[in-house]
């Protein structure tokens, strides 16, 4: 028995990085784990792992600057149990002189960073509802 036994976990940006090595830890923790990424089938994958040590896991593809995606993925992340904990780690930075990058490219991190990390947060309390639970935000030097 772990810290977040009977507990579920939604980490956003969880197929490599600190995302992954988040979902790791909250699933060795005994939390019931969900991933996404806008790479599905990393998220799956680590999912996958994680199942076959024990964990509850559901990994799938999640652009969190979409609204629809945010509705897709409460509910799959409804199928381990009620959203105890959402970690909003997905982000992007663009390397790039500001005069090699175009409004579609700043628009692009923009959504991600900010408009993700909102439809993040609203998604969440909406699911947790009265009952309450934990948002961690992430953010980089680009947030």
């Amino acid at each position: 028995m772990g810290r977040l036994s009977g507990k579920t976990a939604f980490i956003t940006g969880g197929a490599r990085g600190i995302g992954a090595a988040t979902a790791k830890l909250y699933a060795a923790e005994g939390a019931a784990v969900a991933l996404s990424d806008i790479d599905g089938e990393g998220a799956a994958a680590l999912a996958a792992e994680l199942s076959a040590q024990g964990a509850k896991a559901v990994g799938f593809r999640h652009d969190v600057a979409s609204e629809a995606d945010w509705a897709d993925a409460m509910a799959r992340v409804a199928t381990l149990g009620p959203l105890d904990v959402l970690v909003n780690n997905a982000g992007i930075l663009m390397v790039k002189l500001i005069a090699d990058t175009t409004l579609e490219d700043f628009r692009r991190m923009e959504a991600i960073n900010v408009e993700g990390v909102f439809l993040g947060i609203k998604a969440a309390f909406a699911a947790m509802g009265a009952r309450g639970g934990a948002v961690i935000n992430l953010s980089s030097i680009a947030g």
